[in-house]
């Protein structure tokens, strides 16, 4: 049965923009009229940052299980079932880059997490992945971001043959974020994100399908640390932070195709979570 489509109450930016937010509302501007751009950019107020998200993991393999069954019309010659799946991978520490900037209210980011093998702990054995994901955003409140996002995610195999079987998920996320101040130094940050999917796989299913709607959701908690000022003014805004992290894949319309030949199509969704740590430096 197709599960509902939810869209969540706050949507995306990144743990990165929490670090971000306490730094910059404590850097001096030194812009002038002259700098301000008919968009409201100070492109005098630039700044650039540059990081390290470490995220220790679980994912919830999606896979296609292939069960050979008896063919009462022709025993010598078995039918195959196929049933859409998860199972639960081994935890993994993932060390995801990321880069960016800010102009005035604007920002500008990117996070790569490179190839990573999981293991499937079912049939596939091992399998990578691999993310990519870019956003724009805006300061519309203080410390209250808004963004548009890109975002792909890669699937090395999703059934166990000698046939390419990768599969790709590409979702344009829109997000929002926000930061209160504990301390001076000390910030409590949330953010969420919801992503309209497409899903493509190699290997098309029995009804000749390989594209399939779905949806992402993304959602993160955590505390961040300044702790720059330890380090002298060239690190001033130098960030630490501790968090959840969660994302959500959801792929409709699935097939899974029964001995008799029958294909009946259900949802299919996939989590990867754990905490994660993120290092920022802020220029």
């Amino acid at each position: 049965m197709r599960e509902p489509k939810r869209l969540p109450s706050a949507l995306l930016a990144g743990l990165l923009l929490a670090c971000i937010s306490a730094a910059s509302a404590q850097s001096p501007t030194t812009a002038g009229s002259d700098a301000t751009s008919a968009l409201g950019i100070d492109w005098r107020d630039t700044h650039f940052f540059v990081g390290v998200r470490m995220w220790v993991t679980q994912w919830d393999v999606p896979f296609v299980s292939v069960t050979p069954v008896a063919n009462p019309m022709n025993p010598s010659q078995p039918v195959f079932q196929t049933t859409q799946r998860t199972s639960l991978s081994n935890t993994k520490f993932v060390p995801m880059p990321t880069v960016g900037l800010t102009v005035g209210k604007w920002f500008l980011a990117a996070t790569v997490a490179p190839s990573t093998s999981y293991d499937c702990r079912c049939e596939l054995g091992s399998v990578d992945r691999r993310e990519f994901d870019v956003s724009l955003g805006y300061e519309i409140l203080p410390r209250l971001y808004l963004s548009l996002g890109y975002k792909e995610g890669r699937q090395s195999k999703i059934v166990n043959t000698p046939e390419s079987s990768e599969a790709k998920a590409q979702a344009l996320l829109i997000g929002a974020q926000a930061s209160a101040n504990l301390t001076d130094t000390i910030s409590l940050y949330g953010n969420a994100a919801y992503g309209f999917t497409q899903y493509r796989s190699d290997l098309p299913d029995p009804d000749n399908r390989s594209h399939y709607d779905g949806g992402y959701q993304i959602g993160e908690v955590g505390l961040s640390w300044r702790f720059g000022q330890l380090l002298g003014n060239a690190f001033q805004n130098a960030s630490v932070a501790l968090g959840y992290r969660f994302q959500s894949l959801l792929v409709n319309d699935t097939p899974n195709r029964g001995a008799d030949g029958s294909v009946q199509r259900t949802d299919l969704r996939s989590n990867t979570s754990g905490p994660v740590v993120t290092l920022v430096a802020f220029f």
